[in-house]
């Protein structure tokens, strides 16, 4: 398994633009569109689950030991409690386009390594993953996982159509996960769940400004 200073790393994410979405995507991808983001880090890993009880916090609920594992990403986490932990490490969650552009580069591929779905590079199998296991997966910013594994929380509000009440907020979830198929584990794809949602196939990792 990585160490702990590996699993520490960030990976610095260049100013500038990127395409973000897809034209051949599903509606709330459309249309593709140049989004400017400023540099800004970004986890290399997804946040295990060593990391996540190292700082003292405890699951809303779990899942069963096959999730358990020290090295496996952190699941059943809702988006509050991704949200708590990355304020606990100096962290905040990634914006929807950071996630997108760190996942991407700036090119708008459909996967981090390119446009051709290869089961090879990303963990679409029956259950998560040690994080780091698909190093030829990488993002072009060398960020790995960042197809299939969990699905990550990242910090945007899912728009909703006018009049909805604020009971009816969603959140956005990027990445696709274990036992998805290649459609949801585009780099634009964009999956929505209440903010006080758990499941077994959800994760995060975690994003901080350059100073």
């Amino acid at each position: 398994g990585l160490t702990d200073a590996e699993l520490d790393q960030m990976v610095e994410i260049p100013a500038g633009t990127f395409l973000m979405g897809a034209d051949n995507g599903f509606a709330d991808e459309r249309p593709q569109k140049t989004i400017h983001v400023k540099r800004f880090l970004i986890d290399k890993y997804e946040v295990t689950n060593r990391k996540f009880h190292g700082v003292g916090m405890q699951l809303v609920r779990s899942f069963g030991p096959q999730y358990a594992e020290a090295s496996l990403p952190v699941v059943g986490v809702t988006w509050f409690q991704a949200a708590a932990y990355c304020r606990k490490t100096g962290k905040r969650l990634p914006s929807e386009a950071e996630w997108e552009k760190a996942a991407r580069g700036a090119g708008g591929r459909m996967f981090p390594w390119g446009n051709f779905w290869d089961p090879a590079l990303a963990n679409d199998g029956r259950g998560p993953r040690p994080v780091g296991s698909f190093p030829h997966g990488v993002s072009p910013y060398g960020v790995h996982d960042m197809a299939g594994n969990v699905w990550e929380w990242v910090q945007d509000r899912y728009p909703l159509r006018i009049g909805a009440s604020s009971a009816d907020e969603r959140r956005l979830l990027r990445g696709g996960a274990w036992n998805y198929p290649a459609v949801y584990i585009r780099t634009s794809y964009r999956r929505h769940e209440r903010p006080d949602f758990a499941e077994h196939r959800i994760g995060f990792r975690c994003a901080k400004d350059v100073p």
